[in-house]
């Protein structure tokens, strides 16, 4: 569902006082994004508390969470995610239960998956955005807004009560604008619902004139209303749609609303696009991440040169390199580096790092609260041996390094 606001039509001489007061009004308001984002908590929150514990056989269910979920922006889905994050490890707290967060990502088939630690609203921003691209190209899906969520609520899920608190959210606005979403009943049944927030303009503009367009080259969707509708504040109306099989596979519908000055003058008009989904939500598609390189360090080590520097281990001493999958495809470790035993000084600095697709990142504790940012990139050999090369900093400058991935049996162990 997309919502216009058009410029303001010229003034007559017929205007009167009031028609130019309403139309100062109606120049300043803004559009109403910041209502749909914060009304839609309310839709998100309850699909996070409806599938978070569900089976992963549950098809139905996840693939109406994603249809939702995957019409919100990366800021909207973040703040979701930390608020769910927080009331988790809430929980684990008390003892009241697991750190369990809804799986944003869907590589695994799971609903839900265990973090380890919070992920960074950067971290979060970049796994979302591509989960949502293979969403989209897989899916067909050609709309991505968070004004759709309503239309894909209130035809999957159907919760009467939510559906009245997104209601009663959206009224409460101070945006002047023109609400509209799609539904479906439980036997498939599509309806437009429509509703006007006059905003500051209340007590001018207590209702608008409203028409239907859709957009159906081959004919056959009608939609039972006049003309022109009268529509007034608050929770609206709702109008059933015909239109057969057509039903099935979604289709828009434009509502059009124009307020006009005691002369019958327009002098403002808002457009809405409906996105009636098709009758039953896309399936989740399997968002391939490539895990097996960051895999091959489990139980390892990492030989590595670095400019400057003499040669070293990382590892997990005794066991080798021990990873932490905090979402499908991202590990996390912890792990030492160690100067090579040719080396009288047998240095131990900590090590923290992250390894997802090709990509591992890592930073090395030195003493005198100095620290070396890594990146590298992984690839396999031709002898099935992963290596790795890239740059570290220190203290602002770049170094290059490279390494390589190494059985554990294989690792000289240093005396201490």
């Amino acid at each position: 569902m997309k919502t216009t606001q058009s410029s303001l039509s010229k003034a007559t001489k017929l205007f009167t006082l009031q028609s130019l007061i309403l139309s100062s009004f109606l120049f300043i308001v803004s559009e109403a994004w910041a209502s749909y984002e914060e009304c839609n908590q309310i839709l998100a929150q309850d699909i996070f508390n409806r599938t978070t514990d569900i089976k992963s056989s549950n098809a139905t269910a996840r693939a109406t969470a994603f249809a939702i979920i995957f019409q919100m922006d990366e800021h909207e889905a973040f703040n979701l995610y930390s608020k769910q994050y927080d009331e988790s490890k809430e929980r684990v707290e008390t003892g009241e239960g697991g750190l369990t967060v809804f799986n944003y990502f869907e590589a695994d088939g799971s609903g839900s998956v265990t973090n380890k630690q919070k992920l960074s609203e950067d971290e979060f921003s970049k796994a979302f955005n591509k989960a949502k691209h293979e969403y989209r190209n897989q899916t067909g899906s050609e709309t991505s807004s968070s004004q759709n969520m309503m239309s894909n609520y209130a035809s999957y899920v159907r919760d009467p009560g939510t559906v009245q608190a997104w209601k009663e959210c959206v009224t409460k606005s101070k945006d002047t604008n023109l609400y509209a979403f799609a539904s479906r009943d439980n036997s498939g049944e599509v309806y437009v619902n429509v509703m006007w927030v006059p905003g500051a303009l209340a007590g001018s503009v207590p209702s608008i004139p409203i028409s239907f367009v859709t957009h159906d080259e081959a004919g056959g969707v009608k939609i039972h209303a006049k003309p022109e509708e009268q529509i007034a504040m608050g929770s609206g109306r709702h109008y059933a749609v015909d239109c057969g099989k057509k039903c099935d596979n979604g289709f828009q519908v434009f509502v059009n609303g124009t307020i006009k000055n005691v002369a019958g003058i327009p002098t403002n008009d808002f457009t809405t696009t409906v996105e009636v989904p098709p009758l039953n939500p896309p399936p989740v598609p399997k968002i391939e991440i490539n895990s097996q390189l960051c895999k091959e360090l489990e139980g390892r080590f990492i030989f590595m040169k670095a400019t400057n520097l003499a040669d070293s281990t990382i590892s997990s001493r005794p066991g080798g390199i021990k990873l932490f999958e905090t979402i499908p495809g991202r590990f996390e470790f912890k792990a030492v580096a160690e100067y090579s035993p040719s080396i009288t000084n047998k240095e131990i600095h900590p090590i923290v790092g992250v390894c997802q697709n090709d990509k591992i990142t890592f930073s090395r504790e030195l003493p005198n609260n100095v620290t070396q940012n890594y990146t590298g990139q992984l690839r396999e050999t031709t002898k099935n041996q992963v290596e790795m090369a890239g740059d570290y900093l220190q203290n602002g400058n770049s170094y290059s390094w490279m390494g390589s991935v190494r059985k554990f049996s294989k690792l000289r162990r240093v005396s201490h």
